[in-house]
């Protein structure tokens, strides 16, 4: 019997201390050829209103998609611009093993990624935390970065001031009225799949910029977390 997990369910059973491991196993299986995961296929409905994509992968342990829906038209209304949902099967025998709302998943598996790369790259003695954004982006990053490093100090910058005055308030973070972000140009190193699976050495004690760029085999692996976490409270 196919499961269904709404969003309330999917946040009682999501831990970051277990997301976080499974984005170090995923993203070092994903480095090391073992997980199949074609470019992300974004389709265009109506042109700057409406679009659907598309996220497979099949991994060791898991398979499945994530289907997102991209409507910009939606803003301002009671409707969100982004809803997804994901598609859970059996890699071993294709059966289909649940539906899930795939929102706080995506949420919480982008800042668990920056958590595992933060406790590999970030030099042992740092202790102030800066966040570009004020958002739930934001939010699931403090949480999720707090758990691998202790901060001295927590700073927040939005273009909006308001909304970065509001989010350090909240959070008892320094707000910072300070710019815009420029590219680093720095040389690309490895993957973070590659430092994860030990194919190449955390380039320490060197200043290091990581980009995060959610692909589908963090949320078929986040999937399978809350599937079998569920299995488990059944």
């Amino acid at each position: 019997m196919v499961m269904y997990l709404n969003e309330q369910t999917v946040g009682n059973l999501l831990r970051w201390d277990r997301l976080i491991a499974a984005m170090v196993t995923a993203l070092a299986g994903f480095s090391l050829g073992r997980v199949l995961q074609p470019v992300r296929n974004m389709l265009t409905i109506e042109e700057g209103k409406r679009y659907l994509g598309i996220m497979p992968a099949v991994a060791e342990d898991a398979m499945g998609a994530k289907l997102v829906s991209f409507y910009p038209r939606n803003a301002g209304t009671e409707v969100p611009t982004h809803l997804a949902m994901i598609l859970l099967f059996r890699p071993d025998t294709g059966e289909p093993l649940a539906v899930m709302d795939a929102r706080l998943i995506t949420e919480m598996r982008t800042a668990a990624v920056s958590a595992a790369a933060t406790r590999r790259l970030a030099a042992p003695d740092s202790r102030v935390l800066a966040l570009l954004g004020s958002g739930v982006q934001a939010r699931a990053h403090l949480q999720a970065l707090m758990l691998v490093r202790h901060f001295a100090e927590v700073r927040v910058w939005s273009r909006t001031a308001e909304h970065a005055e509001r989010f350090a308030e909240q959070h008892n973070a320094k707000a910072m009225l300070s710019g815009d972000v420029i590219l680093s140009k720095a040389k690309i190193y490895a993957g973070i799949g590659e430092i994860f699976a030990g194919v190449k050495e955390a380039p320490l004690p060197a200043t290091t910029v990581f980009k995060s760029v959610g692909i589908a085999v963090e949320d078929i692996a986040a999937a399978k977390l809350v599937y079998d976490e569920a299995c488990v409270e059944r």
